[in-house]
């Protein structure tokens, strides 16, 4: 080894307070132990409409694996806007996603974030009557997530199969 490797190596680095080893500790604890049914629900199935805008995106365009690609690193938003740009998704589905994807970036960005009875309104009200139905009959927040979210995956996976419907048909 060099003498400047055996130098950086042997050199001491800014020691960890206790307070700041208790504080992490803590908001480690609180991230576990905080309520994450509705969190999960929102990452897994921002997940899931994301593989299916891919799909779409890939069979849409000619060489829509460019943009799906994870070399390119296409954000889930500019996604959403070439999606938007094929005019194969309803404006209420496209809105509902736009919702979900702010609420997404809530909870991946704000370590506290809790999902509130706003987002999943602010979510599901694009869906009009359908949503207003099913905030009556849903038992509680996260039945009404997952209906709502359901609705937007439902939506793109026939789409999806529409589109492959088309081209099979060469149209």
């Amino acid at each position: 080894m060099s003498k400047k490797h055996n130098k950086q190596a042997g050199s001491k680095s800014r020691p960890i307070k206790k307070n700041e080893l208790s504080d992490g500790h803590e908001k480690f604890i609180k991230v576990l132990q905080g309520p994450s049914e509705g969190s999960s629900i929102i990452l897994r199935c921002h997940l899931l409409v994301e593989y299916f805008m891919d799909k779409i995106i890939q069979i849409s365009l000619k060489r829509g694996h460019i943009i799906t690609d994870n070399d390119v690193k296409f954000s889930f938003y500019h996604k959403l806007f070439i999606i938007k740009s094929l005019d194969v998704i309803k404006d209420d589905v496209l809105i509902s996603i736009k919702k979900l994807n702010k609420v997404r970036n809530k909870l991946s960005h704000e370590m506290d974030y809790i999902v509130l009875e706003s987002d999943i309104d602010s979510i599901g009200q694009p869906f009009g009557d359908y949503y207003a139905e099913s905030k009556k009959k849903a038992r509680d927040d996260d039945e009404l997530l997952v209906n709502t979210l359901m609705k937007i995956v439902v939506a793109l996976e026939l789409s999806h199969d529409d589109l492959l419907e088309k081209i099979e048909r060469g149209g």
